[in-house]
């Protein structure tokens, strides 16, 4: 079989990280503190944000099969506790993410070895 997807880990600004399967997602809207005329930030006078570009380093190819079980893991916990809205898109997330293991040479089905079809007498 052969190998997994690339995967990569990426850094959010606020310092969260996640696993995607791209390395240059789109730029996240990070917070900007917005004051009042009065320089009171609590008046709610409105929002602001910059745009930042998450930081994403590609997974090396002796850990992909780790780590697309661990991405396997989180959709499985995301599914657990989705709500009724969520868990029909959670579920093809899970599902796609297990269906990508499994067509890999991560499956647990994967033979250790490649086959090497038998020579005839």
């Amino acid at each position: 079989l052969p190998a997994p997807p690339a995967l990569f880990q990426c850094t959010v600004w606020d310092g969260t990280t996640y696993y995607g399967e791209t390395a240059t997602p789109e730029p996240r809207c990070a917070p900007l503190q917005v004051v009042g005329i009065d320089g009171n930030p609590g008046s709610g006078m409105g929002s602001a944000c910059e745009m930042r570009q998450d930081s994403c380093t590609a997974i090396p190819d002796e850990q992909l099969c780790a780590a697309w079980y661990r991405r396997l893991d989180e959709a499985e916990f995301k599914l657990r506790y989705a709500t009724a809205q969520d868990r029909q898109t959670r579920e093809a997330a899970r599902a796609e993410i297990a269906g990508k293991i499994h067509a890999s040479r991560c499956s647990p089905d994967a033979p250790d070895k490649p086959q090497v079809p038998a020579a005839k007498p």
